[in-house]
């Protein structure tokens, strides 16, 4: 933990001295996407914060162990987990939709070509490229878990996945 001693207060023989952040108690976070950081996480007794854009097969063990491990720590005495996921935002749900598929497809062709990433442009900029003839694992993976709409559909499906750990 010696990240952390550079947000506590200045010790007599400390040589590194973090500016602005001596003293300020900035809380640590775990951030993980395997069940090896939720067990760091939880054995160190600090919030844990779960990328499930990257592992969503993951997301719900990982959440199980960092709960069933977990030790209180003088920064927390609970556990305290934040998720990340896919959310494709936009003015209207088929906006929404349109986003996710896109982005969707184009990790699908970046996938085939070999490529580790693209960038994703604006529907009036977008240039057509040819679906692969099959979905990969991978990208099904990565999208495991992904959200798509606007308003209080969005946030139906945040919720939903709230409610399911």
């Amino acid at each position: 933990m010696e990240l952390a001693g550079y947000f506590a207060p200045k010790g007599p023989d400390q040589r590194v001295v973090a500016v602005p952040g001596v003293g300020l108690k900035v809380p640590i976070w775990i951030l993980g996407s395997s069940l090896f950081g939720a067990q760091v996480a939880a054995a160190l007794g600090l919030p844990f914060a779960f990328a499930s854009h990257f592992a969503p097969a993951m997301m719900m063990q990982a959440i199980e162990i960092y709960r069933a491990r977990f030790q209180p720590s003088a920064q927390l005495d609970r556990p305290y987990v934040m998720l990340g996921f896919n959310v494709f935002a936009a003015a209207t749900d088929t906006e929404a939709r349109y986003l996710r598929r896109r982005c969707s497809r184009l990790s699908s062709i970046c996938e085939a070509a070999g490529r580790r990433s693209c960038r994703l442009r604006s529907r009036d900029t977008t240039v057509s490229f040819p679906r692969p003839p099959r979905r990969s694992s991978r990208t099904f993976y990565v999208f495991g878990h992904r959200f798509a709409g606007h308003g209080p559909r969005r946030a139906a499906g945040v919720q939903r996945a709230d409610s399911a750990g």
